[in-house]
């Protein structure tokens, strides 16, 4: 069975051996095929996260060898397959076999759910595959480093969605102290502080929502000049009126 992890430091796991991506530019080319895997990558795809836009004269001859030197790798590694198609290259994996596809594919999951048990778990199972922080051995280029951030992103709303239905059914054990640490490193996602401010008064804990509030305000508006939305001023005027 083979597993390749994006999630933490990036490798391969592959019959108890751990492989290493290699070097820097064979590294960016194997996460960007593993990214896209089971489709072709065009070769520019590959230079714009190699190079950015400022590739070499001899960029395509450089990803050949490149793509050969993950071939080499790969090799040895049951159903994992890289194929060359006319100026795109494809990496054939298994379901699930990238722990970052896994990730979306739970979270979908969750999202679907029509009870929110199994919405926790597959919220919660998703979330556990990564590591703090993501991508560690990566060199990327700003556009693989964009489309990296992406996914973090993609991590975040997932542990908001997470706590917003825990806030639904009530399971707010240590939800509050989660999200604390979620807002301190993260303090410009304003849902982070809707949901602390939610939690603490659920928790009867009035006066820390509304404090939750101001310091939500303080936050975005010292560092993007804007005041809080609509669904966190409806949240505030609730509590107040509820005090």
């Amino acid at each position: 069975m083979v597993r390749f992890n994006l999630l933490d430091r990036v490798h391969i796991r592959s019959d108890g051996r751990v492989i290493e991506f290699g070097a820097p530019l064979a590294a960016t080319a194997l996460t960007t095929l593993l990214i896209n895997a089971n489709r072709p990558v065009p070769t520019a795809t590959l230079a714009t996260a190699m190079w950015d836009d400022d590739p070499p004269p001899s960029a395509e001859a450089n990803i050949r060898t490149h793509i050969a030197s993950v071939r080499r790798m790969l090799r040895p590694i049951a159903d994992v397959h890289l194929r060359t198609h006319p100026g795109a290259y494809a990496l054939h994996v298994p379901h699930c076999a990238v722990d970052l596809h896994e990730f979306h594919w739970l979270v979908r999951h969750a999202r679907t759910s029509p009870k929110p048990g199994p919405a926790i778990e597959a919220f919660s199972a998703a979330l556990g595959l990564w590591a703090a922080p993501a991508f560690v051995g990566l060199s990327p280029s700003h556009g693989l480093g964009a489309i990296l951030r992406a996914h973090e992103d993609a991590r975040l709303d997932a542990l908001e969605e997470m706590c917003a239905v825990r806030l639904c059914v009530g399971a707010l054990r240590g939800l509050a102290t989660r999200l604390r640490m979620h807002v301190a490193e993260h303090p410009l996602r304003e849902q982070g502080w809707r949901l602390l401010m939610e939690v603490r008064h659920a928790e009867g804990d009035t006066a820390g929502a509304l404090e939750t509030y101001e310091r939500m305000r303080t936050v975005l508006a010292g560092e993007l000049g804007v005041e809080p939305g609509a669904k966190s001023r409806e949240a505030y005027l609730k509590i107040l009126r509820e005090r």
